[in-house]
């Protein structure tokens, strides 16, 4: 009881509370949708914000990774299609770990993301199954 919370989710969540706006959609990639999804609304977080998980059937299957043959080449075939998905955002906040298990998923969501829309800022908050933010703008249109 005396030791910092190792996965802080609801500490994160209610620190980027404040700078969620109606449009903006959050994207929990690999297994960190179901402990976020569960804490959405005691962190306070707006109910007009979108969350979303990447690989979509995460959300049926919370808690474990899918470890099939060519899962990984699937997310990666899936993330242009989610990234579509939510091209009406405003923002999108893209919880993502860094390594080790379910972190390909949140690489091949990034990767998608990264082709039409622009790297605000990234945060350095964790959480469960999630130690890094990244939060995407879309990309102004290039004039002539």
């Amino acid at each position: 009881a005396r030791l910092p919370d190792p996965a802080p989710t609801s500490q994160t969540l209610a620190a980027i509370a404040p700078q969620l706006r109606c449009g903006d959609t959050i994207v929990a990639t690999g297994l960190s949708y179901a402990p976020i999804a569960f804490l959405v609304e005691p962190a306070g977080l707006p109910s007009c914000v979108a969350v979303t998980a990447f690989p979509p059937d995460v959300s049926t299957h919370p808690g474990w990774e899918d470890m099939r043959p060519g899962y990984i080449d699937r997310a990666r075939a899936a993330a242009p299609d989610a990234v579509r998905r939510i091209a009406a955002s405003r923002r999108v906040w893209v919880f993502v770990k860094r390594r080790g298990v379910a972190s390909e998923e949140g690489k091949a969501f990034v990767d998608a993301m990264s082709q039409d829309w622009r790297l605000e800022q990234t945060l350095s908050l964790g959480g469960s199954f999630f130690n890094e933010i990244q939060v995407f703008s879309r990309r102004p249109v290039e004039q002539p």
